[in-house]
This record gives structure tokens, sequence and C-alpha cells, in this order.
């Protein structure tokens, strides 16, 4: 083996151009595949590290995770023999104070029995038990994560029993949970957690979080019971969900809330800043389609390898005649040529970690900033991306191994002897020309959902979202989280309002409680004057307090109306702002100033109609929207605005430095600009348009590479065949055409294969295009253009070297 070693080593430093495009081609192959691995696999795929992982369940109600009561968690805990144990947990924002000032970090709320349910021991100290669940209010303890005590506590081991300031109150830390747990909600990782029962004290006006029975805010899992099945605990649980308004749609009314148990690694992810469930909120459909390609880039790098290993293994038929005919068996000869595909895909598989690692990065700098609650991704390449990477590498120089192997095992010895590596080889031509063509093929599949998401992001760029994003920056905090009440709220941001305004270069500033593009979202219900809802019609705005000055600091002007003023107080009437969305749906062609909107304990007068903006997604087009004023509805949960003249980011330091001279313990989140903040709402969009157009810039690659490659053997085979030819009278531009025709006939063939691919392929991605037709006409007549004009670079090469091959040299060449 050693020497077999040593001769690969020997063959590829003799071919230094064949070894360096197939290093650089696996490294790309396997390196873009080992990279969505790692994401999707830390996403999607991989299960908890926990005990019997397999065995946890979570409770999900018209396929979104189930949110029940306390009270009815209590009810169910002890319904189900075949549940082990059921725990509830609520995932929360808190402010952990310390230091100079307040941090915001992920707390989760959780029974005392959670640990035991998903089956995870301390790090250092104890976790949570029955003890916890006893009485309310008496156990103000925490554990902390694994991360945060490497953060927070310099992984100190006394940390036990310090005391911790959380949401303004001291709990102690009663342990640290171990590496790589980060909660049981993917995607979300927990820094706090705190037992159920401190919940009203840990959480403002959650006076009846204990008690009250119609208020769902606990996610419900459970462990099954040794031998028990889930259609078992489902069974059993019916009667109880049936009890508490929860039915089966198959027991025949479909309009019940249903609710059913699934495996906990299969739950969907969900968004923080929504407080809803959606898929990795955008983040997992593109890393499928980013998948999907990067799979087929790996299939046209395979292609490529195969190309170049064909062209390579004929060269060295007359090598393995002579290896033969000095004694050598052909097991031995197997084992050499699998050697030599193992070697190199293992130096290719070792430069696609340097790849993977730097795509990964990518990828996770993609993520979205402005959600409150942070995602656990992180761009490392683990153990198991590494055990990928090597897989896929082992496989691919295995395979690439047999392919000059079965041309050994099938050799004559006689004939390899005799065997003239200038003739042409019929089979291998038309093998290596499939290849070619299956690589064009797919390389127009990538190129043109590149494209297609390449256009649908520059055409959401170009909406006008109705706001003017440039100069202006935010900053989030929940006063609540520091037991602020409503009087010291209203002067805690009125002394802001002036201290922010006062700074040098501020234009305006103004505070609101849903942030521009945050997909934050405050749905209520209201009744416009003189409107008749139909039957079963459910009337629902999106909803906004806001401040004096709010529409000029974003730049969004009124169509008719005021503005709010310092004049709408809390014991002035009732005004509100609404957006033309709403007066086009309620009152078209009226003038809407003056009307009124009923919203049940009060009617509120329009005083302005403020011109339509994309506040939510910019994808979506304006919904009915109502600003009331933030004096007379007073939210905890504000962003503060600020419209700069000059760069916005030269006021965050001044705005943070403010808001800790008013409460050092109070934690500021997105601070940011607004651009940054629209860019941020963009990250689905531009991860896809990224990294698919990246991937087919290495499609294309690939497929320019294989192309000359493949020629180039031609050339090489049909040597004697073209001085033949030169010395008959064929002039340079004959032969130029000779060779340039074959190799854009085969790129002929493959566009017209990918194209009828394409259409039928890219119907798939129409729910993520914006204002693009997935059957764009001029998307599909630039990539087959530009892979034309790539295909005649590539084949201009060694089309070239032909035409310039001295005839008498060509014809003396064996």
């Amino acid at each position: 083996m050693h020497q077999d070693l040593r001769y690969a080593v020997r063959m590829l430093l003799r071919q230094p151009g064949f070894s360096i495009v197939a290093i650089v081609t696996l490294a790309l192959g396997i390196g873009a595949n080992t990279a969505i691995f790692s994401l999707l696999d830390k996403v999607i795929v991989r299960p908890l590290p926990v005990e019997a992982p397999e065995r946890l369940v979570a409770f999900d109600a018209n396929d979104s995770p189930l949110i029940v009561s306390n009270p009815v968690y209590e009810a169910l805990r002890d319904r189900a023999p075949a549940l082990a144990s059921l725990a509830a947990h609520a995932e929360r924002p808190l402010t952990l104070s310390g230091g100079t000032h307040g941090e915001r970090v992920t707390g989760a709320i959780v029974s005392g029995n959670y640990f035991r349910t998903v089956g995870i021991t301390a790090a250092v100290g104890r976790l949570f038990g029955a003890d916890e669940d006893r009485a309310g209010g008496t156990h103000a303890v925490a554990v902390i994560s694994h991360g945060l005590w490497r953060r927070a506590f310099a992984a100190d081991p006394g940390v036990i029993g310090r005391r911790i300031t959380v949401n303004a109150r001291t709990l102690t830390v009663a342990g640290v949970l171990p590496s790589g747990f980060f909660g049981t909600t993917r995607g979300i990782s927990v820094d706090v957690y705190i037992p159920r029962m401190m919940a009203p004290a840990i959480e403002p006006h959650s006076e009846d979080a204990l008690t009250a029975t119609n208020w769902g805010w606990l996610h419900v899992i459970a462990r099954l019971a040794p031998g028990a099945t889930m259609a078992q605990a489902q069974a059993a649980l019916d009667p109880a969900f049936e009890e508490f308004g929860f039915g089966r749609k198959a027991a025949g009314n479909p309009k019940k809330d249903s609710f059913n148990l699934g495996p906990l690694p299969a739950v969907r992810l969900r968004d923080g800043s929504r407080g809803d469930t959606d898929d990795v909120d955008g983040l997992e459909l593109p890393l499928k389609m980013v998948m999907a390609a990067v799979g087929l880039v790996l299939l046209i790098a395979c292609a490529n390898i195969a190309s170049l290993l064909l062209a390579r293994a004929v060269v060295r038929r007359k090598e393995m005649g002579i290896r033969l005919a000095a004694g050598a068996g052909r097991g031995r000869i197997v084992r050499q040529l699998l050697t030599e595909g193992v070697l190199l895909a293992s130096i290719g598989g070792a430069a696609a970690i340097v790849v993977a690692s730097k795509i990964a990065e990518v990828l996770v700098g993609f993520q979205q900033q402005v959600t409150y609650i942070p995602h656990s991704l992180d761009a490392a390449i683990d153990a198991r991306a590494l055990a990928f990477a090597a897989t896929l590498a082992l496989l691919t120089g295995i395979v690439f191994g047999l392919a000059p192997a079965r041309q050994a095992l099938a050799a004559d010895v006689l004939p390899a002897l005799k065997v003239d590596v200038s003739a042409p080889s019929r089979g291998t031509w038309r093998a290596g020309s499939l290849l070619i063509v299956v690589q064009t093929a797919l390389s127009i599949v990538v190129l043109v959902g590149a494209l297609l998401c390449i256009k649908s992001l520059r055409a959401i760029q170009a909406v006008d979202s109705g706001i003017d994003t440039t100069k202006v920056m935010t900053a989030s905090f929940d006063l609540n989280m520091n037991h602020y009440d409503v009087d010291r709220g209203r002067q805690f941001i009125a002394a802001l309002h002036n201290q922010v305004a006062a700074q040098p270069g501020v234009e305006s500033v103004a505070f609101g409680t849903i942030v521009a593009f945050s997909d934050s979202l405050w749905v209520s219900g209201a009744r416009p004057e003189g409107y008749r809802p139909a039957a079963g019609e459910r009337l629902a705005f999106d909803f906004n307090t806001v401040s004096p000055g709010y529409f000029r600091t974003l730049g969004t002007p009124l169509a008719a109306g005021r503005e709010f003023t310092e004049a709408d107080r809390l014991d002035a009437a009732p005004v509100a702002i609404v957006n033309e969305a709403l007066v086009r749906r309620f009152w078209p062609g009226q003038n809407a100033v003056g009307k009124r909107l009923d919203r049940g304990r009060r009617v509120v007068e329009i005083v302005g109609v403020v011109r339509d903006t994309r506040a939510r997604k910019i994808t979506e087009e304006p919904r009915p929207t109502i600003f009331l004023p933030l004096s007379q509805l007073y939210s905890s949960n504000v962003t503060i605005h600020v419209r700069s003249a000059a760069d916005p980011r030269g006021v965050l330091g001044a705005v943070r430095a403010e808001i800790q001279n008013l409460d050092p313990g109070l934690a500021v989140s997105n601070l940011q600009t607004l651009d940054a903040q629209r860019n941020g709402s963009l990250y689905a969009e531009r991860l896809s348009a990224a990294l698919l157009g990246m991937l087919g810039l290495l499609a294309l690659t690939l497929v320019a590479i294989g192309l000359y490659g493949i020629l180039s053997y031609a050339v090489t085979q049909r040597t004697r065949e073209i001085g033949v030819r030169s010395a008959l009278g064929a002039q340079p531009h004959d032969l130029l055409r000779l060779v340039m025709a074959r190799g854009l006939w085969l790129t002929t063939i493959g566009i017209a294969a990918g194209v009828a691919l394409s259409l039928g392929l890219v119907r798939v991605i129409r729910g993520v295009l914006f204002q693009v037709s997935p059957l764009d006409p001029p998307t599909f007549v630039l990539v087959p253009l530009g892979l034309m004009a790539v295909a005649v670079a590539a084949c201009w090469l060694p089309a070239r070297r032909a035409a310039r091959l001295n005839p008498l040299a060509a014809l003396r060449r064996e």
C-alpha cells in the first residue's frame, strides 16, 4: 500500500494540469455540498442531543405548534398513561442586567419536569425538579445555557449560587446546561431557563398567567412511555382535547381546531419576530433550493472528473499493458488505480472543507438580524459535516478509480502494448460526449434558476415601499422588562425623545410600536363608519401606535388631513390615522377625514390619511392599517426612529448612550439603520439569489473546463488525422471549424435538453419569485446564449492548437 501511495503521488505530480483541475473541481463540488448539508443538518435533520430523542413528541394544532393555558397544561399532564411525562415551555425575550448595561437574551419559562422530559442532565449544578412546580413565586432560581456560562461568567464553576438579575428580578443560578443543547424549539438558542411558577414575577402584567384558562402561552412536549406508540398516546389524549375544545378533523368537524402528535425533531421552526410558526421564516426553503442546485453542481463536477479520467485512462493503456506483461496481477493494478483515485479525492475533499467553511459563513451571514430571538445557527463545520465530506470524497474516489480500473481488467496484454494513444476511441469519445451533454443540460437548469431569483430580487429592491429608509436609524426596547408602570414609561419616552432630539445632526425623532420591515404584526378589529359587514366577515386590520412626527421621520407623506400632534393627549378626543388601502376598501372616492372607526370600547375619529407603505413585507400589497397615537394608547415595547442629516450610523452610539444614561439596566435591540432593516427583511431572497448565482457561475466554469478537456482529448486522439488533413491541403480555418463544430454541436444538444428540463422544473420555484414569470422569455434566451458564448471560448483553445499543428510532426507522432 505504501508503494501504491508513493506511485500515486508521483503520477499526480507528473500531470500537474490534470491534478489541479481535478482537485479544484472536487473542492468546489464537495465543498458546496458540505456547506449546505451542514446548515440543513443543523436546521432540519439533527436530533436533539438528549437521551432517546426519537421518544420525544410535540403537539400541534391545525399544523401549528399547540399553545395552551397553564390550567389546561396541568389538566393534560396526568391524562395519558402512554406518556412517561408531559412538559411545557414558552420562549421569551428577557433582560439580563449586569455590568454597565442590560443585555437582551432569550429565555424559556419551563415546567419543573421539562429537563426530565427532555432527557438531559446538568453540566454543573442541578436542574429543575418537582419542587419548582409546587407554588407560585417561591423558587427564584434559574438554569443558564453553556454558552451564556462561558460568555458572561468565563466558565466559572463557582457560578452556582450566584445571583443574576432578569427583568429586574433577582434569581439564583442553580445549574448550567451541557454544551450543544439550545432548547427544544429548533433555530432558537435559549440562554436562561426560569421555572413556570415564576412567570408572574418575571413577566410584567402576567399575574393571571397561572390561573387564566383562556390565556394560551405554553407549548407542550412529551416523552413516550417505554413500549408506547404515538398512536396510543394520541388516542389516550383525544377525550381530554375534546373537553378543552380541540378535536380531530377526521372526526367530522372540519371547523374545529385539531391536534396531532408528531416527532419533536420534525416540528417546524418558530420565528421569534412574529411569535408564530414558519419554515425557519424563509430560511428552510432557500436552503432546500440551494441544496438541489448544489447537488446538480456536484453531478456536473463528477461528470467533469469522469471526462478527464476517461481521457487519462486511454493515454495510460500502454502503461497498463506493460504492467500486465511484466507480471502484475489485475487485482494489483486495480488497487493501484483505486489508490490514485482515492488520493485525488482526499486532497479535493480536504480543500473542500475550506470551501465549505467560506460558503457556510456566507449562508449564516444572510441570517435575518432583526428578530428578537436569535437563531442558533453557526458557520462551524462540525464532525457530522466532516464525516459527510469524507464520505463524499471517498465514494467519489472509489467511483473515479473504478473507471480506469475497469479498463485495466478488460485489457489484453498484446493489444495494450500495440495501442497507439493517438488513435481515436469511439467508445471513449461517445462517453465523453455524453458527459458534456449532461453537464450542459444540468448547468442550464442551475443558471435558469439563478437568473430568475436574481431578477426577482432586483424587482423586489426596485419596489417603492413608501418609506424613505435613508438616514434613519432604529433602536428597540421594552420597558415592561424592567417593570415600568405606565406613568414611568411615558416619562422615560418623553425624556429620551428630548435627549436624542438635542443631539447634533438629528432632524426628527419619533416612536412606533411596530418596526417597519421587521415582519412584526399587530392585528385587531374595528368597524368603519357606514360599513355593514357580510355574514361571517371578520374585520381585522394592521395596527400601530406612533408618536407625533412618525410619518415625517419615515418620509411617508400624508394624502389628507394631519399628523398626530402633542394636542392628541390622553384626555383629548380619541383619534386615528389610516392608510389609503383602508380608504379604498371602505370609503372609495370619499374623504375619510372626519369619519369614525368603532373599536368596541371606544370610537376614534380619523384625522389623517397616509400614503400606502409596504411596511410589513415588501412583496406584499399594502394592507388596511390603522395608526393610533402613542399618547392615547401607551405601549411599553417601542422603537425609537431617528432621522439624521448625515449618515445615520453616526448617531447609533449616541442613541444607545442616551438610553443607558436614563436606565443602565434597559436592554436595547434592533440598533441599526432602517436601510439595514429593509435589507435584513430580504435575507431569504438575497440568500437565494447570491448562492444560486454563485452556483450558476460555478456550473458555467465546470462546463467550460469539461468542454475544454474533452476537446483537448479529441485533438490529442486525432493528431495524426489532423496532420493528414493538413498535408492534403486543409487550411487552418478548416481545422479550426472542424474541432469547434464538434464542441458546439455537443453544447447545442445539451442546451436543448437543459431548456426542456428547466421548463418543467422552474415551476417549482414559482412561489419564491416576485413579479417574474417562471417561464420568463428573456431568461430562456440569455442563459443559452451565455452558455454558448462560454462554449465558444472553451472550444477555441483546443481548436486553435489543432489549427497550428505541424503536419510533418503530426504524421511522425506515434
